[in-house]
């Protein structure tokens, strides 16, 4: 009887190995592949405030982390008139990350910062150590006011600027500088507190959150408070210049709404933006006196979030109109994610439509000297072009904002294709400097495939899975939305090509996809965060389809599934961000889930049936593991494999991303420093058992924020996450990025199952033929007559490629005079059908 070539080829494998490990050990390090085109990822920076200085340059706020020619640069930078970086501007005072939620100009040119995450660097014996103090004040040109001192019992949140250069901070502190001070205090420009402002008894029972000086000297001060001095007031009051409250004022504000700023006309009207859960209304105006302004429009808003990060949420420009910000999705039921532009009547401004990327946040306005504004928030897309800040123009017209720095974009997930080709997806909008909506193709020396990646969907939002489907088709999962186009939400399937399959419909999502998994008759798990159809988890057919025999009822509450793999008898294995499940194949849950009190992140299975699960946790279901444990088939943890202690610079590590060999060493990424004692920054090798492997020496530097790990042919290892300069401190300062986003190691000794990183087979090439056997000179494959584009590639038993031929014929003769005598794979391409078949040389 003769055994199927797959079992034939699986035995000759395992042979080999057997061979391998007699030999005797050399530790060899990993290096970075020169045949790999190094990868640059554009993304735009992400920016949380702005306030412009009289010579109309701009002080930004940037999210972190944003880089100015490939170097990391501060939370604050300053642009010219001409859009260029002012690499004059000093930030080197803030700890990367801060963002002053208030930014603003004092009379003198100095800029004032208020905020909770600001901290400033300071020396204490020798060392270099950061401060958090909320507060600070700039010399104008970036520089650091030493002279400015200031201590608060809690965070400050909002700050503003009297036009004689007092300062005004707001917050949910009660003391200032050890005084009395609830929730609102008046500085000197010394930090000291003014002796002329004194607040009635009690001060506000709630936190302030934002500030306006009328012309008049008066102060209107808006917040999550219902009283001030004892005296009912709820969210909006007006006080004296001395701090006393101005009895004229009664703003007429539920106290149950949730108060997200306001704005003061020229004609003392006071635009508010305080959202009723009960009837969605939140934007509307009142009269000089408090009570409503019966000739404005209110509006409603949904929301998915409330916005506390800035105290400038609502501008009003010279024109009348309003601009409000914010986290809400809709206005009176028409979409406009983040910003709204309001006519001086209140009726939405049909004619600036906006629009931020899926779930963008606009944190923050600046109005500018022009009547002009602009726009911060979390977004990189806006109205369907990249951008990380945006100009609004006094008529309403939007744009782009050029700012001169960048975020680097991610890559979290890969797909091996043939010939070496890689479908990429993650969270970037330049590639290669080729536009990309994060995915695109690359081929196997790393350049990018422009006319595929072009033909690939614009995808507004993050890539997060990819899978192989049916006939060379690739399944899409992700954060990525459009409104206006139900196809392209969360899910779908690309062509060979690249395109859009529309043979595929998926499934009306209210949430993202997270993983994916697809079964050999092309059927198509999904998991996520959504809960519409069913709740996390769903099983569809090949054409998109809910598989009605799937129902998996978790009993409790999930909030997504991020991780999902099946195992050889179908059974499913999945992580949530804190339990581990084992579910039957229609969906029933195996047992009970195992929780652990951190996250978890990875999961795979192994050659003999073996689950790896990583993570960030010391104790998996009562048993001492760290960050990565072993479970045999049935879900049990398997008590022969331990990796021992791994740690993050003595602290709990995080395992972010794991893969098998098929010899059983394990290869893991993460935020780690050592394993079992050993030094070993952000990438090791483990063996079967869970020893560290020695024969591994981690010689380039990664970045730990590891996405994803992927073996290739030829000893190759894709790792998402940057390679960065050896030579730096560590990777919050890196020197520079020698990759970005994906890095192509050479790993020796690296082994996987055969033939690796290659498709599936489509269907066997009916009329294929392979000869002479064995092949001595050369091998002839003939494919039939009907073939016109016929490709061969040659592997050896370790997956790694030895040789590849193309032509547009029916048959290749290939010599193999100079191969070594062995058993060698062929995968074997003819028109649109791969298949596989084994070649014998011998000699």
């Amino acid at each position: 009887m003769t055994l199927p070539l797959s079992v034939r080829l699986f035995a000759a494998w395992w042979l080999l190995l057997l061979c391998i490990g007699s030999w005797p050990v050399v530790t060899r390090a990993q290096s970075l592949d020169p045949d790999f085109a190094p990868t640059r990822l554009s993304l735009p920076a992400t920016t949380t405030n702005a306030v412009q200085q009289a010579d109309g340059r701009l002080v930004i706020s940037v999210g972190p982390p944003a880089y100015y020619k490939g170097t990391l640069a501060k939370g604050l930078i300053r642009v010219n008139l001409d859009g260029s970086l002012d690499q004059t501007f000093g930030s080197s005072w803030l700890q990367a990350g801060g963002a002053p939620g208030s930014m603003r100009v004092l009379p003198n040119g100095n800029i004032f910062l208020v905020g909770g995450s600001l901290s400033v660097l300071e020396s204490l014996g020798g060392l270099d150590l950061y401060r958090q103090t909320g507060v600070v004040v700039l010399h104008p040109d970036g520089t650091l006011d030493r002279q400015f001192a200031l201590r608060l019992n809690s965070e400050p949140t909002a700050g503003e600027v009297q036009p004689d250069g007092k300062l005004l901070i707001g917050g949910a502190f009660t003391t200032v500088n050890g005084t009395s001070a609830p929730r609102l205090a008046r500085l000197l420009p010394t930090g000291q507190l003014d002796p002329s402002f004194t607040l009635a008894p009690g001060g506000f029972n709630g936190t302030v959150t934002s500030m306006q000086v009328q012309p008049d000297g008066k102060l209107l001060v808006g917040g999550d408070f219902t009283s001030y001095g004892g005296v009912a007031q709820a969210h909006l009051v007006r006080l004296l210049p001395t701090g006393g409250l101005d009895p004229s004022f009664q703003a007429a504000i539920a106290p149950a709404a949730f108060f997200d700023g306001f704005a003061v006309q020229p004609d003392g009207k006071v635009v508010v933006n305080a959202i009723s859960l009960a009837t969605g209304e939140g934007l509307f105006r009142l009269l000089p006196t408090g009570s409503r302004d019966n000739t404005f429009a209110p509006s409603t808003y949904s929301y998915v979030a409330l916005n506390p990060q800035s105290d400038h949420h609502v501008v009003v420009q010279p024109s009348g109109s309003i601009l409000l910000a914010g986290s809400f999705q809709q206005a009176n039921g028409q979409p406009c994610p983040g910003l709204v532009r309001v006519s001086p009547t209140g009726t939405l401004d049909a004619s600036a439509p906006y629009q931020t990327d899926n779930h963008g946040i606009v944190t923050a306005l600046c109005l500018l000297a022009d009547g002009s504004a602009v726009a911060c928030g979390g977004f990189t897309v806006f109205n369907h072009q990249p951008a990380g800040m945006v100009q609004i123009a006094a008529a309403g017209q939007v744009s782009p904002f050029p700012l001169p720095v960048e975020n680097i974009g991610r890559i979290t997930a890969v797909l091996p294709l043939d010939q070496g080709r890689l479908l990429v997806g993650g969270n970037f909008q330049a590639i290669n400097g080729v536009a990309a909506w994060n995915l695109a193709f690359l081929r196997a020396d790393g350049t990018v495939d422009v006319a595929a990646t072009q033909a690939l969907p614009p995808l507004e939002g993050p890539v997060r899975a990819l899978a192989p489907g049916p006939q060379e088709t690739a399944y899409v999962g992700g954060e990525f939305y459009e409104s206006a186009i139900p196809s392209r939400r969360y899910l779908l399937r690309l062509t060979r090509g690249g395109s859009q399959d529309r043979t595929f419909t998926a499934p009306s999502l209210n949430s993202s996809v997270s993983s994916l998994a697809t079964y050999p008759d092309g059927r198509l798990l999904i998991g996520g965060s959504f809960s519409s159809p069913k709740d996390k988890l769903l099983r569809l057919t090949p054409q998109g389809g809910l598989d009605p025999s799937f129902f998996a009822d978790f009993g409790t509450y999930v909030p997504w599934v991020n991780a999902l793999v099946l195992q050889r008898n179908e059974r499913l294995a999945l992580l949530t961000s804190t339990t581990a499940w084992q579910l039957a194949p229609q969906g029933a849950p195996i047992g009970q889930a195992t929780s652990v009190p951190r996250y978890l992140h990875a999961l795979t299975v192994q050659p003999d049936g073996g689950i790896l699960v990583a993570g960030e946790f010391t104790d998996f279901a009562g048993t001492a593991r760290s960050s990565i444990v072993r479970l045999l088939p049935t879900g049990v943890v398997d008590a022969s494999f331990d990796a021992g202690t791994v740690l993050m610079q003595n602290n709990v590590a995080s395992i972010q991303a794991v893969v098998a060999q098929e010899d059983g060493r394990i290869l893991c990424a993460g935020y780690f420093t050592s394993i079992q004692g050993q030094a070993h920054r952000g990438i090791a090798r483990l063996l079967a058992s869970g020893q560290v492997d020695n024969t591994f020496a981690d010689q380039v530097l990664l970045h730990p924020e590891t996405n994803c790990l992927v073996i290739q042919p030829g000893g190759r290892l894709l790792v998402g996450a940057s390679a960065l300069d050896p030579q730096s401190p560590s990777y919050l300062q890196p020197l520079s990025m020698l990759t970005q986003g994906l890095t192509c190691l050479r790993v020796p000794g690296l082994t996987a199952g055969a033939p690796l990183g290659l498709p599936v087979a489509t269907a066997p090439v009916a009329t294929l033929s392979i000869y002479p056997v064995p092949a001595q000179q050369e091998v002839t494959v003939d494919a039939g007559s009907a073939t016109t584009q016929l490709s061969v590639v040659i592997y050896d038993v370790l997956g790694q490629l030895v040789r590849q031929h193309s032509a547009s014929a029916s048959s290749l003769r290939i010599s193999v005079s100079d191969l070594a005598s062995a058993t060698y794979v062929l995968c074997i391409r003819a028109n649109q059908t791969t298949t596989y078949r084994k070649l014998i040389v011998q000699h």
